[in-house]
């Protein structure tokens, strides 16, 4: 798949090819976390467990792995979205301004879509 950076994103190749390893990195850490937690989430409690703290405590877990779950899924939808936009072009500037997105901020969040100014207005 090739993937482009919109013109006023000030990206460089070699920048591009960067985020492009982050953001599959991640999606995949992701992915992988998120079977786990699957099977965390819908494991079959062992009826015979007379020790209710220990009932209490898979429960817990059980809650735990779906939160978590959820969170994940919502990373990995805005690592989705990152992805569509480089494949259409229109990665590395804001989708509120149109302001190219600093690589500092895409180094550290690259399925961003906003300039952390962005957020405070």
């Amino acid at each position: 798949m090739e993937y482009h950076a919109h013109p006023d994103s000030e990206l460089s190749d070699e920048q591009l090819s960067q985020l492009v390893n982050t953001l599959t990195q991640k999606q995949n850490s992701l992915t992988q976390q998120n079977e786990e937690l699957q099977r965390l989430i819908t494991q079959k409690q062992d009826c015979s467990i007379l020790d209710f703290a220990d009932a209490a405590r898979l429960k817990d877990e059980s809650l735990r792995a779906a939160i978590l779950f959820d969170k994940n899924q919502e990373f990995l939808q805005q690592i989705a979205r990152a992805f569509v936009m480089l494949k259409n072009g229109r990665y590395g500037v804001s989708t509120v301004t149109g302001e190219p997105i600093p690589i500092e901020r895409l180094l550290i969040v690259p399925w961003t879509s906003t300039c952390i100014e962005d957020i405070s207005t």
